[in-house]
């Protein structure tokens, strides 16, 4: 879901639990870089991908289902929370009435579900570990419990649970107020790493606003694409070529005794009831090898 002009407040101003990850260099998301972009006098888009619109619908459900296994009422109104100092802040998705825990839901897809272990452990990735931890600070609390959808065979629908870990919290604050003051603060960026390109084409532009960029950047960024422009015609040329020397065969034969080059058509299901051309030029192992 989008976010509202006072959350996207509240994350210019103050490190969230998802950016930790991330500064710490633990996120297979994003970066510190990535982090930086998002604070200070910075503005962006909002940017949902699939996985994160899933998780916005699944959400309340997982809330329901932690509630319901947990044998607890969840809060799920007003849950921004800042720590003593300022700096770090959390949005929690859900907490626990009466007790010093919290909720957190996650969607977990195909590619990652494989982090994930044994149900009522913290056998879960470092990059969530982190994010519950920052969580503990911020809210003052004892456990986060992760309720998660895990894609795997089926969607699984598993609780984890996160303990207090003073150390990692030490960590943390010391992670974060550094980058804070070294970077955020005096608007520098993090040396020695890019955001991801998503992420610089959400920023918001300033109109009319005038920069100076370095010329060779500019000269590298022409010459590369000419490159890129160059070999992509070389490569339809060189597809052309090879097509055409099949004429209005399906196989080629080049003397390799292991593959061949074919150019086929796929067909979906005959319930479909339309075949559905994809030509594509592929090597394919001959009949019989394995």
């Amino acid at each position: 879901m989008a976010l509202t002009e006072t959350q996207r407040e509240r994350r210019r101003k103050h490190i969230g639990a998802s950016d930790t990850p991330a500064i710490l260099g633990l996120s297979p998301f994003r970066n510190p870089a990535d982090v930086f972009y998002t604070k200070g006098q910075y503005a962006t888009e909002d940017v949902t991908t699939d996985a994160m619109e899933t998780g916005n619908r699944l959400e309340g459900p997982l809330l329901d289902y932690a509630a319901e296994k947990l044998g607890v009422e969840i809060d799920r109104e007003d849950l921004f929370r800042i720590s003593k100092g300022g700096i770090l802040a959390a949005t929690l998705d859900g907490l626990v009435i009466g007790k010093p825990e919290a909720v957190e839901a996650k969607y977990v897809g195909p590619a990652y579900a494989a982090d994930w272990g044994l149900e009522g452990t913290d056998q879960i990735p470092s990059h969530v570990i982190v994010q519950c931890q920052h969580q503990i600070y911020v809210a003052g609390l004892e456990r986060v419990h992760v309720v998660a959808a895990i894609a795997r065979y089926s969607l699984e629908w598993c609780l984890f649970v996160v303990e207090r870990n003073e150390t990692l919290i030490d960590t943390i604050i010391d992670a974060d107020s550094r980058f804070w003051n070294d970077y955020v603060i005096p608007g520098v960026c993090p040396p020695d790493v890019l955001p991801a390109l998503d992420t610089l084409k959400a920023l918001v532009r300033v109109p009319d606003k005038e920069v100076q960029v370095p010329k060779q950047l500019v000269k590298d960024y022409e010459k590369a694409h000419a490159a890129q422009s160059f070999v992509k015609r070389q490569v339809e040329r060189v597809d052309a070529a090879l097509i055409a020397a099949l004429g209005d065969a399906e196989v080629g034969d080049y003397g390799d005794p292991d593959k061949q080059v074919t150019y086929r058509r796929i067909d979906v299901a005959a319930s479909v009831r339309k075949a559905y051309s994809y030509p594509k030029l592929q090597n394919a192992k001959r009949k019989g090898n394995a």
